[in-house]
């Protein structure tokens, strides 16, 4: 196809598609039925940037230095001033200096020559010394080829959740910066270390000098960190960046010892508070002065990694974060970019509402996940702010890699950039290489175990001899892990590559699982650290409304469904793993398709989490045992489509983060069903301290009455920081046995379910369910009618009230296009009245409330 020369305004940041849609070029969002196919035409093209621009500023015009900077190019370039050619850029993640001094004049014409990421790709796979897989991208993501030959977003060309947009553009701003005998301080990298009574700050200061060296530049820099009453701390040190010198910048060392009693500690969320403290670094030559200020919390955290049982080193290691001396059980999920085009990755109304999200959730850590993009500075000093420790991958996943001389030279730029730029947030507390590259190469999965010795060659070149060298090069504070999954020290004693990089004795493990029913604990695995597992979902019916015509949700077979699944079998998966416990909806009926995927999602992954939590503390006699870490996959979406998302794209809660808030909280109680009709119930708490005169109350429900036909009291004190089984017993005896739940006609189970209530003094500390069989084969249960009423407004919050004549199954509230969440979703009646809370981004009426409000059940209808 040929198009006609195409030219449109520019908005910097920017990017290619968001200037058509604004120019009207592309008519409609990117986001529209099939348009991620249909606008594939612009990343086919090369586009020119291109701007005529004066300057007036004699400083710059005359200066001895002048640089152009470019805080972030998305795509390969040639970029020219003035017709002539300053160079090329090939990396999304690095920052480009260029000298432009003595080219610059009074009208200037500056152009960047994007070429087009799709040919871009195909030309340097075409060139490369051999075959770097895999090659293409399964059919169904339907996306493109080669992104790993690229240092871009890898999930541009598209992923088993997210759609293939392969943009170009200027997505960061760009300066013009005039050095007078100065530095810039660019970056501050910052360890706090526990000395006896103090703190001792150990502080690196990278300033950047002129590209041109023309003389020797002298100054001092002086750091200061402002405690208790804006009290500064500082220390002075002389620093010279040599005119002979042919590194253009000079990092500069300083100590500071703090009181501890002047200041307070840093806390991963739900453990303290996560108090900051500012901390500047000045660079002052008597002529000028250059200032940059971070935000610095006091807190020592280390990944533990030891032996399990000191006298049987077959049994494996620890793999947990200690965090000020306090072991923490990591509760999070996997973060992926917030949009598929980077200049609106740093929306920070979307940031805070994901990040706000995570933390009301009671999560403490997220991973960003090595296929998409280190996040911008605002996202990392909100998770400072609230606490949520991050796990960085590098920008790596599932492929190979080359490792010719001028992509290694790329990488190294990008991760030395990266890290000093991210080294001083007191939230992150891992630096891992890539996303389950280790695993591709050892489990072969794109073909290279023809090739084995050379593509494990490659590996430990590029993550060993130059991502990690590149990371401990700016950041010795933390541990390095080449991969994730990856055994950690175990996979480095086997050279980087272990023999079974999912080893439960050792590390982290990724697990997925679609063959077999999700509610049961089987099959999930007893591992050290689950950082990835889950399971898909579709979202909201009013999500998927603003992309679609009425047409492409009249079934869930329509071929817009068909086209937004991009995983391999994943509607049949999804069908699969709910058909375990409800009958299949009408295809036709896709409302409630949408609430009953999102319902498996919910308590498969609730108890998978639980199973996690249960082995905190417990180790068994063949080293298995002792988890410390409970991250599913994935947060958030980058598009309105099935996927593993908690939480949809453009913010709405699915049922998996109701969900998720409850069995995050500190403190649960949980109930474990497997095959046989085994149960195992278990109070687990990550409190640092016991809590006494607690009191467990078993309640046993027919289907058909609100009114337990038994119940059982536990009285215990719950320990901290630990896994207390309570009971094990079984269907038969724990539910059989009472002549009430009794049934000839069904298995066991059919007649009643299990609530579980962790209490003090009559306060609900949790609440959980057992349900012992199919919801397609209990007995007595009733098509509930269910009411809805909105009792009050106030600035804060609505009150709603929820009302039922008999037994509700996972109740469904949607306030539709009003932007909020409820303190609770997806929950069971076994009360005739729920209090439920609104809380609105916007203030609004009790009406506007009412009129929008819709519930859905599980027993409203057939199932």
């Amino acid at each position: 196809m040929i198009f006609p020369t195409i030219e449109v305004s520019a908005l910097v940041p920017g990017g290619i598609f968001t200037d058509l849609q604004n120019d009207g070029i592309l008519k409609e969002s990117i986001y529209y039925r099939f348009n991620d196919v249909n606008y594939r035409w612009v990343s086919k093209e090369s586009w020119t940037y291109f701007v005529h621009f004066t300057i007036d500023n004699e400083k710059i015009l005359n200066g001895k230095n002048v640089e152009l900077v470019f805080h972030g190019l998305d795509g390969i370039a040639k970029i020219s001033l003035n017709n002539q050619v300053l160079g090329q850029v090939d990396n999304t993640f690095v920052r480009y200096r260029f000298d432009v001094t003595e080219k610059l004049s009074h009208t200037n014409y500056l152009e960047i020559n994007f070429e087009s990421p799709i040919h871009s790709a195909k030309r340097l796979s075409q060139t490369a010394s051999h075959s770097v897989p895999p090659k293409c991208l399964p059919s169904a993501y339907r996306g493109e080829c080669h992104v790993n030959f690229l240092r871009r977003v890898q999930a541009s060309f598209a992923w088993d959740w997210g759609l293939a947009m392969p943009s170009v553009g200027i997505w960061k701003e760009v300066e013009l910066i005039a050095y007078d005998e100065d530095v810039i301080v660019q970056d501050i990298a910052v360890s706090t270390v526990s000395d006896g009574d103090y703190w001792k700050v150990f502080v690196r200061v990278n300033c950047s000098g002129p590209l041109r060296a023309t003389s020797d530049i002298t100054g001092s820099i002086d750091v200061s960190i402002f405690e208790k009453e804006n009290v500064a701390l500082s220390s002075r040190t002389d620093i010279l960046l040599s005119s002979n010198s042919l590194v253009r910048n000079i990092v500069a060392t300083l100590n500071i010892s703090v009181p501890k009693a002047s200041v307070e500690l840093w806390w991963p969320n739900g453990y303290g508070p996560q108090k900051l403290y500012p901390l500047s670094a000045v660079f002052s030559n008597g002529k000028q002065e250059n200032e940059k200020r971070i935000q610095i919390g006091f807190r020592e955290a280390k990944l533990i990694q030891e032996r399990v049982n000191k006298k049987n080193a077959k049994q494996g290691l620890t793999f947990f974060f200690n965090v000020n001396n306090v072991e923490i059980f990591a509760k999070g999920s996997n973060y992926i970019p917030s949009n598929i085009l980077l200049e609106h990755t740093c929306d920070k109304k979307t940031i805070r509402h994901l990040l706000e999200s995570a933390k009301n959730s009671n999560m403490n850590i997220l991973r960003i996940w090595g296929g998409g993009m280190y996040e911008c500075d605002y996202f990392y000093e909100l998770c400072d702010e609230y606490g949520i420790l991050i796990w960085q991958d590098m920008m790596f996943a599932c492929s190979m890699y080359p490792v010719d001389n001028s992509f290694l030279a790329s990488v190294n730029e990008e991760i030395t950039q990266q890290i000093w730029r991210l080294q001083h947030h007191a939230s992150i507390i891992l630096w891992a290489g890539n996303n389950e590259n280790e695993a591709a190469l050892k489990n072969n999965w794109y073909g290279t175990w023809l090739k084995f010795s050379l593509f494990k060659k490659e590996y430990v070149h590029l993550y060993v001899d130059v991502v990690k060298k590149a990371v401990l090069a700016v950041d010795q504070s933390r541990y390095f892990m080449a991969s994730s999954p990856s055994n950690g020290l175990q996979s480095e004693a086997e050279g980087y590559v272990s023999s079974n990089p999912y080893d439960p004795l050792y590390g982290d493990v990724h697990f997925f699982d679609y063959n077999h029913d999700s509610w049961l604990i089987d099959n999930y695995p007893m591992t050290r650290f689950a950082s990835e597992y889950g399971y898909q979902s579709l979202p909201s019916y009013s999500t998927l409304q603003k992309v679609t015509t009425p047409e492409d949700l009249r079934s869930f077979k329509s071929k817009f469904f068909q086209h937004r699944q991009h995983s391999p079998g994943g509607q049949r998966s999804l069908i699969h793993l709910i058909s375990f416990h409800f009958a299949a909806p009408p295809s036709r009926d896709v409302e409630n398709f949408i609430h009953v995927s999102q319902i498996n999602q919910a308590w498969s992954v609730k108890s998978q989490t639980e199973w996690y939590r249960k082995w905190r503390g417990t180790l068994l006699p063949n080293g298995k045992g002792r988890t410390m870490g409970a991250m599913y996959w994935q947060l958030n979406d980058i598009w309105q489509a099935p996927s593993w998302s908690s939480i949809e794209f453009g913010g709405k809660w699915k049922m998996l983060q109701y969900y998720a808030k409850k069995f995050f909280e500190p403190v649960i109680v949980t109930g474990d069903l497997d095959r046989s009709g085994s149960i195992t119930i278990n109070v687990i708490s990550d409190k640092l301290n016991d809590i006494p005169n607690a009191e467990l109350l078993i309640y046993l429900y027919n289907w058909n009455s609100m009114t337990p036909v038994d119940t059982i009291s536990h009285s215990l004190v719950i320990s901290k920081e630990s896994s207390q089984r309570i009971m094990k017993t079984s269907v038969r005896d724990l539910i059989e046995s009472n002549p009430k739940c009794k049934s000839r006609k069904r298995p066991y189970g059919s007649k009643c379910f299990v609530k579980l209530t962790l209490q003090k003094e009559n306060s609900i500390i949790h609440e959980n369910f057992l349900f012992p069989r199919s919801f397609k084969k209990v007995i007595g249960l009733q098509n509930c009618k269910i009411q809805t009423q909105v009792d009050s407004c106030t600035l804060e919050n609505c009150v709603i009230n929820v009302q039922t004549d008999s037994i509700g199954l996972f109740v469904w509230l949607d306030a539709k296009n009003i932007d909020g969440y409820f303190s609770d979703n997806g929950f069971i009646m076994t009360d005739s009245l729920h209090k439920i809370y609104f809380y609105s981004e916007k203030q609004i009426s009790r009406d506007q409330l009412q009129n929008s409000l819709s519930a859905t059940w599980l027993n409203q209808k057939k199932n």
